[in-house]
């Protein structure tokens, strides 16, 4: 499951919409609520969260979308009413070519954690940004 991070920005539904994810994904898991009664209850495997304005340190994991990133800014400028006054889309697009440069990419997307992520090995993890 993505959400967006749950940190404080310039937009308050933002985090809001990440806290409602993971109590969504919590109550889902225990079985819900009342009126849903007699549903299974649903396992999410793990949920990660993303920046949408800013970014909140260092990202926990950081995955190459250089194959992607045409559609991810054109979805970002689907929204134009919200960039008038901020080059939002330029901005996101900069920070990930930013991320992308520090891991050998050309652009990359972080993700924040919600829980530790489980390996078996640590061979498991073929990739590091010293990996370049």
């Amino acid at each position: 499951m993505l959400a967006p991070n749950t940190a404080e920005n310039q937009h308050p539904d933002h985090p809001v919409v990440g806290r409602l994810t993971r109590d969504a994904c919590r109550l889902a898991r225990y079985g819900g609520l009342e009126d849903l009664k007699g549903t299974p209850a649903h396992a999410v495997g793990a949920l990660y969260y993303y920046a949408i304005t800013q970014d909140f340190g260092t990202p926990d994991i950081v995955i190459d979308v250089g194959d992607v990133v045409s559609e991810w800014e054109a979805a970002m400028r689907c929204h134009a009413s919200q960039m008038k006054t901020r080059g939002y889309a330029e901005l996101r697009m900069s920070s990930a070519r930013s991320l992308g440069l520090s891991i050998g990419v050309e652009y990359a997307a972080g993700f924040y954690v919600n829980d530790p992520v489980r390996v078996d090995a640590l061979s498991d993890l073929s990739l590091s940004s010293r990996h370049f």
